[in-house]
């Protein structure tokens, strides 16, 4: 497979200290966990109001899986450093971007708006996605962005500011990371997302169909290359990327929870699609969120 490893951040992790929550963009430092949201985000309810609930009540494992149970929540607790693989010129995967606590908090906030009004709602009968637009709505049927909810006419749901302050950092990170490595920061341009697609998956499509995100603004995709930026929680999945509709010559590379892949400039147009690895979701998702099994997917882009 072609594509390399560039150098972790040596030891460093991320963390973000404001004195006014996300009112400055986070630095790099050498310690602490990262945590973008600082608690912010609204708790749990019980109640989903008809709508679809990414959390459900977590079932109790057998008796066999309790004697690990403590050793797999200190592991999976420990911060681990940053690593970039750059995967083609534009395209960069940040592994173990998102730490635990942020995860959580990221799933908080899709819950509140999942369930209420404009939230998750499938997009074709037959589709295994669960899908919510922020910013602005997809038209599938038109195949357009639109201002307003198809349906009832209101205005679509704000991309939260700790989403957009997210989405920034991961370029900031990989450009410091691609600049210490010779690679040009330019493949993968600056931006602030106006659009947001948060998807959820419990199963993988019968028939794995590759796309292309074609539908912005032509400045913002063959003059900028702005990247799309794709953040994935729960389940681990396969994502499959390539420069045609074929499969089978398609690249393949594993997204796992907390990880962030982006691509830009000249990998801007590639076709890509995911398939999800059944049973990878990170215990104390389960434990501390009562994510149901399966993959939230966010996508960030600029129209």
């Amino acid at each position: 497979m072609a594509f390399r490893v560039l150098s972790p951040l040596r030891g460093r992790t991320i963390t973000h200290v404001f004195t006014k929550p996300f009112a400055t963009t986070p630095r790099l430092t050498s310690t602490a966990p990262r945590n973008f949201f600082l608690q912010k985000s609204a708790s749990f309810s019980s109640t989903c109001n008809g709508s679809f609930d990414i959390c459900a009540a977590f079932e109790a494992p057998s008796a066999p899986f309790e004697a690990r149970k403590d050793l797999e929540m200190q592991q999976q607790s420990q911060p681990k450093d940053i690593e970039q693989v750059y995967l083609r010129p534009g395209m960069v995967l940040l592994k173990n971007f998102v730490g635990n606590d942020d995860q959580i908090n990221i799933l908080k906030q899709c819950r509140e708006l999942g369930i209420g009004p404009g939230g998750f709602y499938r997009p074709t009968p037959t589709s295994v996605e669960m899908r919510m637009c922020l910013g602005m709505i997809w038209d599938a049927r038109a195949k357009q962005y639109a201002a307003q909810q198809l349906f009832e006419g209101e205005d679509p749901l704000v991309i939260p500011e700790e989403f957009k302050t997210l989405v920034q950092t991961a370029i900031e990170t990989s450009h410091e990371l691609c600049d210490e490595d010779n690679v040009s920061i330019e493949e993968i341009p600056a931006m602030v997302p106006d659009i947001g697609v948060v998807s959820f998956y419990k199963d993988a499509p019968k028939k794995r169909v590759l796309h292309q995100d074609k539908y912005e603004s032509d400045f913002t995709i063959t003059y900028k290359g702005s990247p799309v930026v794709s953040i994935c929680i729960g389940d681990s999945a396969k994502f499959v990327y390539g420069d045609s509709h074929n499969v089978d010559k398609a690249k393949k590379v594993i997204v796992e929870s907390g990880d962030v892949i982006m691509f830009g400039g000249p990998s801007r147009r590639i076709y890509h699609g995911i398939s999800i690895i059944h049973g990878t979701t990170p215990r104390f998702l389960a434990e501390k969120a009562n994510l149901r099994r399966g993959l939230l997917n966010l996508t960030f882009k600029e129209y």
